[in-house]
């Protein structure tokens, strides 16, 4: 689905991961995979690639295996079911604020992106900018304990 995406789209994906409570490796048995798609020069509101995403899926839903009737548009993603998995996905487009010439990855690419986005959040904004800190987000429950990543299972359930 990534490199569908990648092959058709107009728009400028710099990086993908799974993000949420998979991301977090916080899942239950019931989670769902947010995958983020960090877009390079696309900022807030994703209007117009939340349009261009569910028209490909569409358009190729037979190929990647999702029921066309369950493509769900949103104001911050795309969701649809994996008919043979019966697993739930939400693309979600996130601005990448990494310099495309910064040679970094891991913590330190998560570190810069978090001072890019906090540069522009806002009361106004910190919901469309959510999946942008998704690496953020990541790496601070990397460093968690055991018992605190049993506690947000918990709190998922």
């Amino acid at each position: 689905m990534k490199k569908l995406l990648l092959r058709r789209s107009r728009y400028t994906v710099d990086r993908a991961i799974y993000g949420g409570s998979v991301g977090k490796h916080t899942e239950s048995i019931s989670a769902d995979f947010d995958v983020v798609l960090f877009l390079n020069d696309e900022k807030h509101p994703f209007d117009d690639v939340l349009t261009e995403w569910e028209q490909i899926l569409m358009m190729n839903e037979g190929d990647i295996q999702i029921d066309e009737d369950l493509i769900k548009k949103t104001r911050h993603s795309i969701h649809f079911t994996l008919k043979n998995q019966q697993v739930d996905v939400d693309l979600l487009p996130a601005t990448n604020f990494v310099p495309r010439h910064l040679k970094v990855s891991g913590e330190d690419l998560a570190k810069v992106q978090n001072a890019g986005v906090t540069k522009v959040m806002s009361p106004h904004n910190y919901k469309a900018l959510s999946s942008s800190l998704s690496e953020s987000q990541i790496y601070f429950m990397k460093k968690q304990s055991e018992f605190t990543h049993q506690v947000q299972i918990q709190v998922l359930l």
